[in-house]
Order: C-alpha cells, then sequence, then structure tokens
C-alpha cells in the first residue's frame, strides 16, 4: 500500500504569500521504485532529483531499523519478509529556503531465494587426496563422504588419504542457512587414486671398447631406477652431464670418476652417486646357463667375467636372492622365473646384468639331453673352424674368458681363425630359450 502526503509547511505557505511564484512551479514528489536483488539487495530510484536551482534532499526509512540519505541507495536486508519503506524529499531554492515536502512509503517484499550450487575438485599425491570446495553458496556446513565406506569429513577443505589404490566416488553436500532463506545441494564425482613406487635411483656402468682414437674409454650407463622416473640428469664427474635415460659416456683419461644420477617423477626425486675407476681393464660381462634338477630345482652356472675384487648378484624371479658363484635353487612351484644375474667388479664398479626369461624349473626339458650327446663341438681344440652340431639353435655367442663378447651369430659355424689362442666360452641358446654353456681352446 502506497500513502503519500504533501507538506508545503509553513515555509512553503509563507513563501506563497509573500508572492513567491517559484513555489506555486514546483511540485514535490517523493515517488520512488524499489528493485530488489536474489541476494537481498535492494535499489531505490527517487523520482525527484533536483534540477537547475533547485536542490532535493531525501530521507530514506528502510523499515528495519535503517536509515539512508543519499539520494539513490543501495540497502541489504539481513532477512526475507514484507517491510514498509518512506521517502521524504525536500525541496530547496539556491537559498536553501524550502520550496516544497514530500512523503511516499510504500511495501516491498525481499524473498527467499537463496540457492545452492555443490562443486569441487581435487589433487592427488599418492594415495592422500586434497579437496577444494568450489561451490557457489556461502555453505555453512559441508558433508563429505570418500566413497571408501569409512572416510567422511565436516570441514570445508579436507585431506583424505585412501588404504588402497583404486577408484572412489566422492559425495559432497553443502547446506546454506540465512535469514534470506535455506538451501542443499549434493555432488557426486569419481576419482582414481594410484600408490606410485617410491622413487629409488641405481644405475650400473658397462664398459664398451678402449678406443684412444675417438677420444678416450667409452662407458654404457644403464638406469634401473624404481619409481618410473620421467626424467634424469647425470653427473659423470668430468664437468660433463647428460639428460638421457640411457647414455654412453667417453672419459678422457684413466682415473676415478664421481657419477651422479638424480631421477624424478611428478611425485618424487631421488639420487645416487658412486664412483667409478676407467682404465683399460674395464670391461665387464654376465653371462649364465641354468639347468634343471628335477623336484622344481635348477642349478645355475656362472660363466661371466672371472677375476679379482667380482661379486655376482643373483635374483631368482621368485622373490629370493644368492651371492654365491654358481648356485642351486628350489622354487616352491613350477612356473616361468626371469632370472638376473649382475656381476660386479668391485675395484672400478663397473658391472653388468643378464636376465634369462621364461625359465620353469618344472620343465621337462633339461640341458642334461643337450649337454652330452646330442650336443657336439668339433673339433676342439681348434685351429679355424668350429662346428656346432645340435638341433634348434636360436643363437650362439662367443665370450673371452674376461667377459667380452667377441662374437652373436645364427650360424652353427664359427671362423676362429683370427681369433687369439685361448680358452673361449661358447654359449648356445635354443628356441625353448634353455642355454647350454661350453668352453673351447684355440690353438695354432
Amino acid at each position: 500500500m502506497k500513502t503519500k502526503k504533501l507538506l508545503f509547511g509553513l515555509f512553503a505557505s509563507l513563501l506563497f504569500l509573500g508572492g513567491n511564484s517559484l513555489s506555486a512551479q514546483v511540485t514535490c514528489d517523493a515517488q520512488f521504485t524499489a528493485t530488489v536483488s536474489p541476494s537481498g539487495f535492494v535499489s531505490f530510484t527517487p523520482s525527484t532529483t533536483g534540477s537547475g536551482t533547485l536542490i532535493s534532499t531525501h530521507s530514506w526509512d528502510f523499515g528495519d531499523g535503517s536509515s539512508s540519505n543519499n539520494q539513490g541507495p543501495v540497502h541489504t536486508y539481513n532477512s526475507a519478509g514484507a517491510y514498509q519503506v518512506c521517502h521524504i524529499v525536500t525541496v530547496q531554492d539556491s537559498n536553501q529556503s524550502v520550496v516544497c515536502m514530500d512523503t511516499v512509503c510504500d511495501s516491498i517484499y525481499v524473498a527467499n531465494t537463496l540457492s545452492c550450487i555443490a562443486d569441487f575438485s581435487s589433487t592427488a599425491s599418492g594415495l592422500a587426496v586434497n579437496f577444494s570446495d568450489l561451490s557457489s553458496a556461502n555453505a555453512t556446513r559441508w558433508d563429505w563422504t570418500f566413497g571408501d565406506g569409512v572416510g567422511y569429513s565436516g570441514v570445508q577443505n579436507p585431506t583424505y588419504t585412501y588404504s588402497a589404490p583404486g577408484t572412489y566416488n566422492v559425495m559432497l553436500i553443502i547446506y546454506s542457512s540465512t535469514t534470506l532463506g535455506f538451501c542443499t545441494d549434493t555432488l557426486t564425482k569419481t576419482i582414481t587414486v594410484t600408490n606410485p613406487i617410491p622413487c629409488n635411483a641405481i644405475f650400473y656402468a658397462l664398459g664398451d671398447s678402449l678406443n684412444p682414437t675417438a677420444g678416450g674409454f667409452s662407458i654404457s650407463f644403464n638406469d634401473v631406477s624404481a619409481g618410473s622416473p620421467t626424467s634424469w640428469y647425470w653427473d659423470f664427474g668430468d664437468g660433463n652431464v647428460d639428460s638421457t635415460q640411457n647414455p654412453n659416456h667417453s672419459f678422457s683419461a684413466v682415473g676415478w670418476y664421481y657419477v651422479c644420477l638424480t631421477i624424478s617423477n611428478a611425485t618424487c626425486t631421488s639420487t645416487i652417486c658412486d664412483s667409478i675407476y676407467i682404465d683399460s681393464n674395464f670391461t665387464v660381462q654376465a653371462i649364465f646357463s641354468y639347468q634343471q634338477t628335477g623336484g622344481n630345482g635348477v642349478q645355475f652356472t656362472n660363466g661371466s667375467t672371472q677375476r679379482a675384487n667380482m661379486s655376482y648378484y643373483w635374483d631368482f624371479g621368485d622373490g629370493t636372492t644368492s651371492t654365491q658363484m654358481s648356485p642351486s635353487h628350489t622354487y616352491t612351484t613350477g612356473g616361468n622365473y626371469t632370472v638376473c644375474l649382475t656381476a660386479v667388479d668391485n675395484a672400478t664398479n663397473i658391472a653388468d646384468i643378464t636376465c634369462i626369461s621364461n625359465v620353469d624349473p618344472s620343465a621337462v626339458v633339461s640341458l642334461q639331453e643337450n649337454n652330452s650327446s646330442t650336443i657336439k663341438l668339433y673339433p676342439n681344440p681348434v685351429h679355424d673352424v668350429l662346428t656346432i652340431d645340435a638341433q634348434n639353435v636360436s643363437s650362439v655367442k662367443v665370450y673371452s674368458t674376461t667377459g667380452v663378447l667377441v662374437l652373436d651369430t645364427e650360424s652353427t659355424t664359427i671362423d676362429m681363425s683370427e681369433y687369439d689362442n685361448g680358452l673361449y666360452i661358447i654359449q648356445i641358446q635354443f628356441n625353448n630359450q634353455t642355454i647350454s654353456t661350453k668352453r673351447v681352446i684355440k690353438t695354432q
């Protein structure tokens, strides 16, 4: 209901009686419009603003105990409901004499228009996940459930650590309760949590060749780090660096070098440093063969480089290891295992690693059948051409006794006429992945 009062007052009457024609030309109008926003803000616009030499003053009563003397105020109501707003406008001339006054009161209604839209984001670091509330309303309560049947939080931005990797449905319920109203909303998102393997930098160095004319001693560095690294930084200790995973590097002089490898991925970083010694005798070669002995037992034969300060590390592929020269191992069950041998020269820290996959301790196939009557190497000793008489041969490798690979071929006929005199190791691999090791003597 809008009410209006015209107050021409004592001063307006005197001006009129005094013959001042200005009061007769001016009509005061306190009418106004009110625009209510969804968030409770109300903008008031008066009809009379003053013009020329006339000056309008405004007085507002917002009906909630608040007031303003601004011409077009904006007022925030703290509660939904109906309010009686009164506007008094006074018009004065340039002498500050009152020309006229008017008052208009009207009712406005501030509705309960509060709305909620739930939203959130998540950032995982391993099994720990940080959740950030992105909801549109000024929520006063948050209920989080993390999809594992256990976790709950009532804080706005929680961090939750899952007990295992997996995919989880995370639900957020928000509530907002103010004098302007009440609202709630629910959102569910699916997240995937992984448990990355911690970074652990590991490398070994393998001497490739000695080639002074090419500028130095060439070493192959091999990254075998854990944690699925995505970047590598090598410092070779001679002022040179590299960022590839498995670099080759030539050292210009004999001596000790402190080599460091730093690996990293999105979640972790690890560094390892080791001293290696470079000289003309740095080559190391890991070689082995195996033979099933029955009852899931396997005898491993070490054909690697053998000299002072050598160590050997066996990984049988079932979680067990050995440091024996040529160990025997009994598996608890049959199956295919990947067996690895690492040969290390402790004086230089140069190493080599070799692995054979599909080692089945329960397999019927045995090297014993191949080692005796079914595998013949002749002549032995050999002067020029060595013949390997065996069936289903897939590859043949010839090694010196220092572990240097001399030949890698698929042929079973080997011309050794240009070889130096001495003992050689012949490693024969068959189509069924079994390996036999033989020794031959080269003579003039």
